[in-house]
């Protein structure tokens, strides 16, 4: 079975999380919170993000990547922005891989999830993913989620 990475970002850290199996049957891979270290330049933490990309997908082969999109009405984080792109290109030209947006109402129409959008996070604990329904992990988890495959 493929596996599918979710991404996080924020303006000076990211959470990754990956998982295997399906929509309805997901199982945890791997996860973790990777903070730029303390007294660095902005040009040194992108390229610690960087250098952390690499390493995650060169110890987790994945066939989809993803990462939780601002959402339309949110105001534009431009160092987030910075480290999303970061990973775009890394992941695309070290491994090939295409990381791609979701926001939450493309997430609720891939999982078939019931509720409102803004709840997304609810359908972790509906597939047993309940303790990724953190601060930390939840985006980058539903992220991750909606890159499996139904069956």
């Amino acid at each position: 079975m493929a596996n599918a990475i979710g991404f996080r970002f924020w303006g000076d850290h990211f959470a990754f999380v990956v998982l295997t199996g399906t929509l309805a049957a997901p199982k945890l891979v791997a996860k973790d919170m990777c903070k730029c270290p303390k007294g660095e330049t902005r040009p040194e933490c992108l390229a610690w993000v960087r250098r952390e990309i690499a390493e995650i997908l060169d110890k987790h082969v994945v066939a989809v990547g993803l990462y939780k999109a601002l959402e339309g009405i949110a105001r534009v984080d431009p160092e987030r922005a910075q480290l999303e792109g970061v990973a775009i290109e890394r992941a695309w030209s070290g491994n090939g891989l295409a990381i791609e947006p979701k926001r939450k109402a493309q997430i609720k129409k891939i999982t078939g999830f019931s509720d409102q959008a803004r709840y997304i996070h609810r359908i972790l604990d509906q597939v047993g993913l309940g303790d990724l329904d953190t601060a930390a992990y939840q985006d980058a988890a539903v992220a991750a989620l909606s890159g499996l495959p139904e069956r």
